[in-house]
């Protein structure tokens, strides 16, 4: 399992990359096409999903397992934490309709950039933390 690091690494390339393209779209006075816009937005709730499950279904519950409490306590905290932020983009999502975002544009803009701000913050941090125990992980189970 602690093998997946570098898995998780490259899906959080997909998703800056995404975010990425979005921050551009939303530093745009008007719009981008609609179509696009919805193509863009649906590619990176699609990798999130993923992502998130992946997380939620392999890595968190042999962390949560690991006999060591202070592995088992970080994996606890950013679980707890990713489950706030996934409902967030979940809320997010529902909320920026089409028709919602075209009537107000700099609203969605400023929404979109929190949400940006914050995953760009998670990721950061699961890089930097989580992802660097399970490189530890891996490298003791050699």
């Amino acid at each position: 399992m602690f093998s997946n690091a570098a898995k998780l690494r490259v899906e959080h390339h997909e998703i800056a990359a995404l975010l990425m393209q979005l921050e551009v779209a939303v530093m745009q006075a008007e719009p981008m096409p609609e179509q696009q816009l919805v193509v863009l937005r649906n590619d990176l709730a699609r990798v999130l999903t993923a992502h998130l499950a992946f997380e939620d279904e392999v890595v968190y519950p042999e962390l949560l397992r690991h006999p060591d409490p202070s592995i088992a306590s970080l994996a606890r905290e950013f679980q707890s934490e990713m489950g706030g932020l996934a409902n967030r983009f979940a809320q997010y999502s529902s909320h920026w309709t089409a028709s919602r975002v075209e009537n107000d544009w700099a609203g969605f803009c400023r929404a979109t950039k929190a949400m940006i701000a914050g995953f760009n913050e998670r990721v950061a941090r699961e890089d930097r933390e989580l992802y660097a125990l399970l490189d530890r992980l891996r490298r003791e189970a050699a």
